[in-house]
């Protein structure tokens, strides 16, 4: 999978993003680094400790980062989120169901550009993953998922 084809399948703009970087080596740079990035898993400890300013902060970073980076459909959950964490009182209706949102489409975009990452691997590597299947059931049709197996110790590529 390239990173344009990744790009397409999460719903992001790389035209938009291209325009703004200049180069796809850079693209690539940036978007491998949003998988290093903490915002997500900060977001979701803050919110399970009910610390509605650290939650507000790491969404408002989220949104920023996919902004930047043009996931358009990331975007616009972190955005939802962001404006509901706004006044960091957690007492806005909605924030539960929209985490779940910006949960499963950071999920679905983070396995993708694992995919895009490792594209170049021995395709002899590679297996169909039955988690995967289950998981992203509603993308199978769109898509075709993968996991890397190690060949030493059968870890899977996302974390």
């Amino acid at each position: 999978m390239t990173i344009q084809e990744c790009y397409k399948a999460i719903g992001g703009n790389y035209e938009d993003v291209l325009g703004r970087l200049n180069s796809e080596a850079l693209i690539r740079k940036f978007t491998f680094m949003f998988l290093e990035d903490p915002s997500y898993m900060r977001l979701k400890k803050a919110l399970a400790d009910k610390n509605y300013e650290e939650a507000f902060r790491n969404a408002h970073t989220l949104k920023g980062v996919c902004q930047n980076l043009s996931f358009d459909r990331l975007y616009e959950v972190s955005y939802e989120l962001t404006e509901l964490l706004r006044d960091k009182t957690g007492e806005q209706p909605g924030i539960p169901e929209t985490m779940e949102k910006v949960t499963e489409i950071y999920g679905m975009d983070r396995f993708l550009f694992y995919i895009s990452r490792y594209s170049k691997v021995d395709l002899k590597k590679l297996k169909v993953c039955s988690f995967a299947k289950t998981y992203f059931s509603k993308y199978i049709n769109a898509l075709n998922f993968v996991c890397l197996l190690s060949t030493a110790n059968e870890n899977f590529i996302f974390k």
